[in-house]
């Protein structure tokens, strides 16, 4: 299908401005993972900031010191958490960390907010509906806080609750435009697994071709994995979640977006661990109209020894197969998969947490 006459009429997906992203002192990686969202923005239309424990800085004058990198106490990387820029101007943010905030507050020149109980931004989607701001939102908020006081705060007009796909939404779901959400399912993923496995052995035998029979064995052993992990994952809402984003009237789009494996412990109550989480990402509207999709690259292809000639052989990769999933709401040449030499592999294995994660978005002022 042709992609070229891709028109939006505004949903979500806003420009963004700029993305700010905080250094703890993970090094080189994080150097390089600068470095990579920063072309990509300087190629979309966004700036990249950096903040250390001395001052914020353009993405492009960032060079790692190890002598003023911020503290850790409170997960300072995940600048998404714990700072949200709204369209309105304003920031808002934990008390807790004031000082921290106000750095940000002085550069940007945006008024924050304090906070005595900051939501977690990943954990919501501010987004568009009818020229109005709405608010997409993991039903585990409504616990602790009430609509009325999530609109104040929030500034929104609607508010759409949803079940959790994880501990935060954007684990799971990724809104886009014009109503269209993007949903992770793991059938989609299994079955292409399958399908996969089937072409690999049918190559390999009709070819006599020892490389491709490897990667079969090879996948078929992820897909092992995958089905223990997805049996263990506490989180198997996302029926329910596409059923309820229906109702409330958006269209859903189920993707191949997340690689689970289970706790090595054994536990079945255990965290989800991510081999893959393409879900996790920003979407930024370029000047065009056009979609620019940030998400996280996986290490599985380099894993199952599947190279571009083995991908043509059978017909997969993991990274090809979402891209191809999508490519009716954003231009493959627009999706971009990053990596900071590993850091971004990691982060998802050992934490959880993505580029979305990493990245506090600061969207145009409206």
């Amino acid at each position: 299908m042709k992609t070229d006459k891709i028109n939006f009429t505004g949903f979500d997906a806003r420009p963004i401005k700029a993305l700010v992203l905080r250094d703890i002192g993970a090094g080189e990686p994080f150097t390089k993972l600068v470095n990579e969202i920063t072309n990509i923005g300087e190629n979309s239309g966004f700036d990249v900031f950096v903040q250390n424990a001395e001052k914020v800085m353009k993405g492009k004058d960032y060079k790692f010191n190890p002598f003023k990198v911020l503290p850790n106490e409170f997960y300072f990387p995940w600048a998404q958490d714990n700072l949200t820029f709204l369209p309105n101007g304003k920031m808002l943010a934990t008390y807790l960390l004031r000082s921290i905030n106000q750095v940000v507050e002085n550069f940007t020149k945006r008024p924050l907010v304090d906070l005595k109980h900051h939501i977690q931004g990943g954990n919501f989607f501010i987004i568009k509906n009818n020229d109005k701001n709405s608010l997409l939102i993991g039903k585990d908020e409504l616990e602790y806080y009430k609509l009325d006081t999530i609109k104040k705060e929030l500034d929104v007009k609607n508010i759409y609750p949803i079940s959790q796909p994880d501990f935060h939404i954007d684990l799971g779901v990724r809104p886009l435009k014009d109503s269209i959400v993007l949903v992770n399912d793991y059938n989609v993923l299994s079955d292409a697994l399958h399908n996969a496995i089937t072409n690999a052995k049918d190559f390999a035998y009709k070819n006599y071709d020892p490389e491709v029979r490897e990667v079969q064995h090879i996948l078929e052993e992820m897909k092992e994995v995958f089905e223990i992990g997805r049996v263990r994952n506490r989180y198997k809402n996302n029926e329910k979640i596409i059923k309820e984003l229906q109702d409330y009237g958006f269209k859903t789009v189920r993707v191949p977006g997340c690689f689970i494996r289970p706790s090595f412990q054994g536990d079945v109550n255990d965290e989800n661990h991510y081999m893959a989480n393409f879900m996790n990402a920003i979407v930024h509207e370029k000047s065009d109209g056009s979609l620019v999709y940030i998400t996280n690259k996986s290490l599985l292809d380099d894993m199952a020894h599947i190279t571009p000639d083995i991908e043509k052989k059978i017909g997969f990769s993991f990274h090809s197969l979402f891209k191809n999933s999508i490519k009716d709401y954003v231009r493959p040449e627009n999706i971009h998969f990053v990596c900071g030499d590993g850091y971004i592999p990691v982060s998802l294995e050992k934490s959880q947490g993505g580029i979305h994660c990493l990245c506090a978005e600061v969207p145009v002022i409206e």
